[in-house]
This record gives structure tokens, sequence and C-alpha cells, in this order.
């Protein structure tokens, strides 16, 4: 009779945990796909557009779509060619003058196949990108505050800020979910040490420096020194062996993981000399906590978040919303006043602790030397002398996502310590829902999206993909980089149009030039010179595209600028006069298409 009681009994324990684990899995599917529409509703709003769309403009969204396509058809030979990149043949190790985007090849190129579309395949790790940074800080905050409301009203009010959402225009910057991530990583590696712990840390680290350098290097530096105070508390712990063993194996992984990458990085800034110190406009003001971002749907118009200053550049837009400022505010006052307030925070200090100073840390970076209140700020100068590649960021002030991070634990932390006072589960549930409402009003921005020029079957890029893939290719008239955003969204363009073969070109655009890039682009202007000829074959190119139609962008106000330049295309006099004073046995070969000439230089 007892065994069959037992019995009766561990099927009833089975059930309650098969009913535990089933709601734990609805909770986690319903999370997942809430977060993936409101991804959509703020990040991607025009969703009928998808297949033929890209957020940002036809500069750095070109750009990364053209290097994510040359990066994934390099992934299938063991990355053979990968640094020397599509663009800027006269340069060495081209694909470190930007970001590399390793870790995106790989679900890049499985998603073209799948779906046949490179844009398909950008948006999807686009909306990724935001889906999992609201999972990650969720998780984060979790672990901080023991309340899921609250970590939803938290990710929300991180993922969605305003330093997040003005950078749409830039990729990379959309994968910040590495550094929440890297936070919950590090914190359970010391609740349970262990070398695949260790691994996965080092991953995570190298997977944002590859994709996200300006995040990357900040978030190796904050993550080492947590790591290491965090070992120095638990000195006296019998598991202190398996920490540093774990530590320890995370180290070699990530130096193996991310120096090859660093080399580069750091041959290409000892060689250039674009790069040493920030403009005064990218560095973070105190204004631009309080300042609405230029595309807000509600707040323009609003005296107090309006600051238009002529010394601020187009990314200065670091508001950090009416959640973090005002649990902020509340927060130190009931730390000050209640007992209750300061148990709920003194439960996580150590771990709060450790993302606010990573927080303080990214902002004394962010600010530069200031001046602040009128003073001269020296971390800024420190940090560069200690930390290898902080001198090459120009857009200092996009660091501040660190901050908005911490401000928003910070925040999710009162705001849980608040909820426990009084009233009842429902009542809880219905506020958190309603501020996660507001931070959605206030934070919604319309979201600059551009048209992908598809290559016409007739087009001389459609010609070039014809063509053996055995030399480099030179599309005139180029432009100099003196034409700024009008040379990148020429160039850019260029770039995404002819991704669809694997042969490299003199042109380009990207965060760096070669060396003496400008000389060839005079040089080359010149076609058919002999000094052109000359610079030809010592680039070791073997076509040469004439374009003689206008350009396309995907942007209309964009293309007729470009249009207009002089440097998108060439009239039908002048092609006449150029293809009439070529030398004679210069060309090997001529073809014609609807949009240009491409002609294959004989042997030098």
């Amino acid at each position: 009779m007892s065994t069959v009681k037992g019995m009766s009994k561990l099927r009833e324990r089975a059930q309650r945990w098969r009913d535990i684990n089933r709601r734990r899995v609805a909770w986690v599917v319903a999370r997942l796909l809430g977060f993936v529409v409101v991804s959509f509703s703020m990040a991607f709003p025009e969703i009928k557009r998808f297949s033929t769309h890209v957020p940002g403009n036809p500069g750095d969204a070109f750009l990364i779509l053209a290097l994510l396509r040359w990066g994934s058809a390099r992934s299938t030979s063991f990355y053979s060619g990968f640094w020397q990149g599509p663009m800027f043949s006269s340069g060495h190790n081209v694909m470190a003058y930007t970001d590399t985007f390793l870790p995106l090849t790989l679900p890049f190129r499985a998603i073209d196949a799948v779906t046949g579309s490179p844009v398909v395949a950008f948006n999807v790790l686009y909306i990724m990108a935001w889906v999992l940074c609201l999972e990650c800080t969720y998780l984060l905050l979790v672990r901080l505050t023991a309340c899921r409301s609250v970590s939803i009203v938290g990710s929300l009010a991180f993922t969605f800020s305003t330093i997040r959402l003005t950078q749409t225009g830039h990729y990379q910057l959309m994968f910040a979910f590495f550094i929440p991530l890297a936070l919950l990583l590090v914190f359970r590696l010391f609740d349970r040490p262990s070398i695949a712990r260790g691994l996965v840390l080092a991953a995570v680290l190298a997977a944002q420096f590859l994709t996200t350098a300006y995040y990357g290097l900040i978030l190796i530096v904050s993550i080492s020194v947590i790591a290491f105070v965090l070992t120095i508390q638990r000195r006296h712990d019998p598991a202190l062996r398996q920490i540093v063993t774990s530590l320890a194996a995370g180290f070699v992984m990530l130096v193996v993981l991310v120096g090859p990458t660093a080399v580069r990085y750091s041959e290409v800034q000892s060689t250039t000399n674009t790069r040493g110190a920030y403009p005064a406009g990218f560095a973070l003001r105190l204004g631009d906590l309080r300042t609405a971002p230029p595309l807000s749907k509600h707040l323009g118009g609003i005296a107090l978040l309006d600051n238009n200053s002529s010394s601020r550049s187009a990314e200065n837009f670091a508001y950090i919303g009416i959640f973090a400022a005002v649990m902020i505010v509340a927060s130190a006052l009931g730390l000050v006043a209640s007992q209750r307030v300061r148990s709920v925070f003194a439960e996580r200090r150590t771990e709060l602790s450790a993302l606010a100073g990573m927080g303080i840390f990214a902002f004394a970076v962010a600010i530069g030397r200031g001046p602040i209140l009128g003073l001269k700020m020296p971390f800024y100068d420190l940090a560069k002398a200690v930390i290898p590649g902080i001198r090459s960021m120009l857009a200092i002030v996009r660091l501040f996502v660190f901050t908005q991070l911490a401000l928003v634990g910070a925040a999710a932390m009162g705001l849980a310590a608040f909820l426990q006072w009084r009233g009842s589960r429902t009542a809880r549930l219905v506020f958190c829902a309603a501020l996660s409402c507001l931070i959605l009003f206030e934070s919604a921005q319309f979201v600059p999206i551009v048209r992908v020029p598809t290559v016409a079957h007739d087009s001389v890029y459609a010609q070039l993909t014809d063509l053996p893939n055995d030399g480099v290719v030179a599309e005139l008239p180029m432009a100099p980089l003196e034409l700024g955003p009008t040379f990148a969204y020429l160039e850019a363009t260029r770039m995404v149009l002819a991704s669809g073969d694997s042969l490299r070109t003199v042109n380009g655009y990207s965060g760096f030039a070669p060396p003496g890039y400008e000389a060839i682009v005079d040089s080359l202007n010149t076609f058919p010179s002999a000094a052109s000829l000359q610079t030809l074959r010592d680039l070791g190119a073997k076509y040469v595209v004439i374009h003689t139609t206008p350009m396309d962008t995907g942007l209309d106000e964009v293309t007729t600028t470009v249009n207009e330049s002089g440097y998108a295309y060439v009239s039908p006099d002048k092609l006449a006069a150029t293809l009439a004073a070529l030398p004679p046995n210069a060309i090997k070969q001529r073809t014609d298409a609807a949009d240009g000439v491409i002609l294959i230089l004989a042997p030098g």
C-alpha cells in the first residue's frame, strides 16, 4: 500500500514539474514573440519594404551590406582572401578599415541561402539584434531585480533608448546585446565556475569586438576589471582555483579570437593619418542627456528637450528617458529614507556596483576632455594612454550606451524596491504595463530606410560577373575624398552593386582610406593619359569601367546630389573623346553595356 502511495506522489511531483516547465516554455515563447513584434514596430515599422529596403542611407548601410556579402562568400573557403576586402585594392588589410562583421557572416550566408535575398538576410539579422538585446537585458535585470515585470520595463528602456534608436543607420551599433549578455555570463561564471563558462564568455567578448569594435574594446576592458575585482573578493573561496582556471581558459581563447584582428587594426592605425583625436563635436555633453532625437515622433516642440548647439554632431542625442531620470532620483531618495529600499539594493550590491562602474568608465571616455561645467576632464587622456585603440575612436559619444545600461539597471532596481511596498500583484503588473507603454511612446522615432538598387541584366555590373575573377576593377570617374558624404554615397552604392562578383576594386568607401588614395584618384580621373595607364598597371588593374548613365542610390535626394557632383558618370561626348584618345594596343577587349563601357586592358 505504501508503495502505491509513493508511486502516486512521484507521479504527482512529475506532473507538477511538467506543468511548471510548460509554463516556463510558454512564457519564453510569448516573451520572444512580443519582443519580435515590438522590435518591428520600433525599429522597422515599414515591414512591407523588408525585402527591398535597409535601415540607414546609401553610405554606411550599403558599405556594410557589401562587406557582409564579401565575408559570407569567403566563409566557404575558410575566409581565404578575406582581409583583402572588395574595395581599396591599393591598401593592405582593408577589412580592418572598419568593423569586420566576422561573427555575422555565417548566419548572413545561411539566411541568404534560404531566402535568396541578401537584403532580407541583412534585415533579419538587424531585427534579431533588437530582439536579442531585449532578451539579454531582460535576463540580466531578472537577475538583479528578481522581478519579471520590472525586467520587461527595463529591457524596453535600454533597448529602445535614444542612444540606440538614433544609430539605426550604423548597423554595427545595433549589436549591443553582447553587453548585457557578457555581464550576465561573468556573474554566472562566479556562481558556478567552469572552463566551459569561461570559453563562452570569451566568445561573447570576441563577438562584440569583431562586430562592433567601439563597444568590444570597452566591454573587454570592463569585464576584465570586473572579473579581477570579483576574484579578489573571492580570494578565500574554496572555488578560487576553479575561478582562476575558468578565467585563464577564457583569456587564452579571447586572445586567439581577437588577437589577429587587433593586430591588423593596430597596423592600419599606425600607417594612416586619418585618426588620432576625436572631433570635439563627437564628445558627450551634459546637454545631450536631455536632448530629444531629431526624428522623435512625440517629443518635438518640447522646449526643455531642445538643444540645437552647433558644436554637436548628428550623433549627440543621448536622452536618458523618463523611466531612468525619475527612478534614479526616486531611488536616491529611497536609499536615504528607507531601510527597505537599502535592503533591496544590498542584495545585489556587488553586481550593481560592477554595472555602475562600467557605466562610469564609459561615460568618462565619452565626455572626452570636456570641458564639463567649465572644467577640463583628465579621464579620456588617461584611458587613451593606457588602452590601445581608444585614440582611433572618433564618435566617442556612442560609448554612452554602457552608461545608459547602468542607468536603466539602477532604475530597475529602484522600481523593484518600490513595488515591494504595497499593492496587489495585478496592480503592480498594470503599473509596469503602463510604464512600458510610456517608454515606447517617448522612444518612438522615424526610422530612415533606403531602397537597395538592383543590378539590371544589361548593366556593367551584370557583365562583370561573367568576366574572369583574376583582376582588379577601376570604376571611372572616381569621386575624391573631399566630397565627404557625396563620396560615401557614390562609392558605397557602387560597392553594393558590385558585390555580386568577386572582383576587387580600386574604388571604395570605409572608415579609413589607403595612404596615397587621393593621388590615385587624381591620376585615374585623367584616363587615358600615360600617367593613369601607369597607375592602373601599378595597381594590377585589369578592367576599367566607364559609367555613362546617372547613378541610382535608392534615395531620391541623395541620387540628385550624387549625379550633380560630376563624378557619377560621363557624358556621351566625354566617352567618345576618352575612347578616341586611347593609345594603340592599350585595350584588349571592349564590352558595351546599357549604363557604361567595360575595357579590358592589354598586358603592359
